[in-house]
């Protein structure tokens, strides 16, 4: 609440105050505990008026406007302003805002930035220490901030302190020299760190028997000097993890060379001594193992003889062992060879001596090839009587590339696993003959040969297809079938002949049967001969019409093609486009939509075929039926299609020959 004293010059506010007029004239005077708020009246209504707030408590004042901003010197500062302990703020309204005219005594302080466009001067302690904001000095265009008291200048912040221009950082003095870090404390530079300039000296030289200089990064080291490069210490050091000429080798001078592992990477090849990836002038003292790939003109032991382990001994030349001592056992001679001695090439010795080759004693022995300049005898004369008996005998298989003469091969299945050829003037079996493989078995001489089987007491040939895939010629006294037979090829007869030989059997012929030899032929039994698809029936005796009680139909025919005698229709309904085929008779549909019908070629018509067309729907005059004729032929005398639109029509279409074509006949 608001409390005037006696002289109306001074307000004093003791709490939270909202104003509802602009007190003018005097000084409102903030008492009491500091941290309230005073709410000034809106400055729309109190244009020009100015009023003075002075804080007499040991803390901050709030002062906030009912309308507009509260703005100072060209920058707006918000809504509320602080007023610091012991200051005085004058506020003047501009009709819209309230502006800050004058601040004196303690700190003032600013929400938003504030923008001095004169010079800023401040004759004592400056303190800029915002609670989790940051504080930037940039000035723009080609303005410095110059930092020059006379001094030292000290930057420690509780944290971490970044400078980082956009442009160059230059620390630099002009009398002195510039340290970077203290001493004892480690000074890091995260970056990379170039020292470039022309005619400078670059002095790491730390003082002290403490000091040290490590040179320890991750990644790779490079120490690449224009001129010489000196790594020099007046006591003994090490140069540890680092490699030395990894990248162009050079020379090196070292008393002592010592390491778990030396590789030398380079895949220069040797060819002398004085070439590859590593060369030694003097001799190589090694008091390990030696592996190499190979070891090339080097004469080991050439001096002073030693012993050798070796998994392959090669010489491109003649390998000469000088030693003259003789061998009386398998301990001495100039060469001795503890275990066995492998040789692809030829074995020369001036003898082999107590050697189980076989010359004395016989022994095993294993050979790809055993070759002889003369006869090779084997004396035993133990019989063989079985696989693993007799004076010669192989384990395996042999093969021979010439002739083999024996007495007997008894008990050998000759091409059991793998046919082959083979001559033989006479094949004699005591017993039967068995030939079951799992192919085929093919007699087939050439030339004039032939192929007879003329048992003495006769035979048969029982469940074999003779001519099953190539036909050819038989000739047989009597060709009897004894149960029911199908032919389905063409079948001639051309002497007498006997087909069936009970009333019982069936007999079908699918093809055609020619008899071409009189007509002695006795067909017995029930015969049939089947339907082709243009109702096609078996052939007789050439020529005129026939009539065999043998068939079930009399036939008639051109001599060369044959139909049953009046066979009647085949009835079949159509309601879409089709081609018609002889003695069928067609209920056309044509409710919905026109029909076409094509008659047949005149391939296989014979005269008196006949096809029958009737108007299922009565509807031929309002959908039509069209008979559309095949290639070249006529119907009725006229080479063009025939329309029938005639409600309820029936006729025949009967083939008289490729002259006259199609004639109709109304029903």
């Amino acid at each position: 609440m608001a409390r005037y004293n006696t002289a109306p010059q001074t307000l004093e506010v003791t709490g939270e105050q909202t104003f509802t007029y602009a007190f003018t004239g005097g000084i409102i005077s903030c008492t009491g505990s500091p941290g309230y708020t005073i709410v000034m009246v809106s400055p729309v209504f109190f244009p020009g008026s100015a009023q003075t707030f002075y804080n007499a408590t040991n803390g901050s004042i709030t002062l906030s406007t009912a309308a507009g901003n509260i703005t100072g010197n060209g920058v707006t500062i918000g809504t509320t302003l602080e007023l610091p302990t012991n200051s005085t703020y004058v506020l003047t309204s501009d009709g819209t805002n309230y502006v800050l005219t004058s601040a004196l005594s303690g700190p003032t302080t600013f929400e938003l930035p504030v923008t001095f466009n004169a010079l800023l001067n401040a004759d004592g302690k400056v303190e800029l220490n915002p609670l989790d904001e940051n504080v930037e000095i940039k000035p723009t265009g080609s303005g410095l901030v110059d930092i020059s008291p006379q001094s030292s200048v000290s930057i420690q912040p509780g944290a971490q302190a970044t400078i980082r221009p956009v442009g160059d950082l230059t620390l630099s003095s002009s009398t002195g020299t510039v340290a970077l870090g203290d001493a004892g404390k480690d000074t890091s530079f995260p970056g990379n760190i170039s020292f470039t300039t022309d005619d400078q000296t670059i002095d790491i030289s730390p003082t002290g028997s403490a000091s040290s200089v490590t040179i320890n990064p991750t990644g790779n080291t490079v120490i690449d000097s224009g001129a010489v490069t000196s790594i020099t210490s007046t006591t003994l050091g090490t140069i540890s993890n680092m490699s030395i000429g990894s990248a162009n080798p050079s020379t090196g001078a070292f008393t002592s060379l010592t390491s778990p592992t030396i590789l030398a990477t380079s895949s220069g090849a040797s060819t002398s001594t004085s070439s590859g990836a590593l060369v030694v002038s003097g001799g190589l003292g090694v008091g390990g193992a030696i592996y190499a790939t190979t070891i090339e003109g080097a004469a080991i032991g050439g001096v002073t003889a030693a012993s050798g382990a070796f998994t392959t001994l090669a010489a491109d030349d003649t390998v000469s062992l000088t030693g003259n001592a003789a061998a009386t056992n398998t301990t001495s001679g100039t060469l001795r060879v503890t275990g066995g001695i492998g040789a692809s090439g030829a074995i020369y010795a001036g003898s082999i001596q107590n050697t189980p080759i076989g010359s004395t004693s016989r022994n095993s022995g294993a050979f790809t090839t055993l070759a002889s300049n003369s006869t090779v005898s084997f004396t035993a004369t133990t019989a063989s009587t079985s696989v693993n008996t007799g004076a010669l005998q192989v384990d395996g298989g042999v093969g021979i590339n010439g002739a083999l003469y024996a007495g007997s091969l008894q008990g050998t299945p000759i091409g059991s696993t793998a046919r082959s050829s083979g001559a033989f003037t006479t094949i004699t079996a005591n017993n039967t003959v068995t030939l079951s493989p799992g192919a085929n078995v093919t007699v087939s001489p050439t030339g004039s040969g032939t192929v007879t089987l003329s048992p003495a007491g006769g035979g048969s040939i029982n469940n074999m297809s003779i001519g099953a895939t190539t036909q050819s010629t038989g000739r047989f006294s009597t060709l009897t079938t004894t149960s029911n037979a199908s032919v389905t090829g063409n079948f001639g007869f051309t002497g007498n002949g006997t087909f069936g030989n009970a009333t019982s059997d069936s007999h079908t012929i699918n093809g055609s049967v020619t008899i071409t030899n009189g007509f002695n032929h006795n067909i017995t039994g029930y015969t049939r001969i089947a339907r082709g698809t243009t109702a096609q029936r078996g052939t007789g005796v050439d020529g005129a019409i026939r009539y065999n009680t043998s068939f079930d139909v009399p036939e008639f025919g051109d001599g060369s093609t044959w139909r049953a005698l009046g066979p009647g229709f085949y009835y079949s309904d159509v309601s879409s486009n089709i081609t018609a085929a002889v003695w069928n008779c067609y209920f056309v549909d044509t409710n919905s939509s026109p029909r076409t019908i094509t008659m047949p070629g005149s391939t296989g018509l014979l005269k008196g075929d006949t096809i029958r067309f009737l108007d299922l729907r009565k509807t031929f005059d309002s959908n039509a039926l069209t008979i559309a004729r095949a290639s070249g032929q006529e119907i009725q005398g006229d080479a063009a299609n025939l329309t029938v639109s005639t409600e309820g029509a029936a006729f025949d279409l009967i083939w008289h020959g490729t002259t006259y074509g199609w004639r109709i006949f109304s029903i």
